[in-house]
């Protein structure tokens, strides 16, 4: 977390970051919980209480309306290496026909 947090703060989100008073290891933590989980706001606030942070739900949801679109748009940049998978022709075939379509 402690290198993507530097690298992050090098880059693009140094602009969104300006007035924003919480650590950046919060606001990331909060960010990803809010993206990846389905977790309401007010599930988000009462976890980091349980952690000893203060946060309202609102800025939790502010921080997702400024940091989601210019992390998308980071990770987006990065290429993923190609991995070529080869399947095997008899089940292609199957496939092909619906024969693996109830799986």
């Amino acid at each position: 977390m402690q290198a993507m947090s530097i690298q992050l703060q090098n880059s693009v989100l140094r602009g969104v970051l300006k007035r924003l008073h919480y650590p950046l290891e919060v606001m990331l933590v909060c960010v990803r919980w809010y993206a990846a989980y389905p977790l309401s706001l007010r599930n988000l606030e009462e976890m980091m209480a349980e952690r000893g942070i203060q946060v309202d739900h609102a800025t939790v949801h502010r921080w997702a309306l400024k940091m989601l679109p210019v992390l998308a748009k980071v990770f987006r940049r990065r290429q993923r290496p190609s991995v070529e998978v080869s399947i095997p022709r008899r089940r292609q075939a199957r496939a092909h026909r619906g024969l693996l379509a109830h799986r």
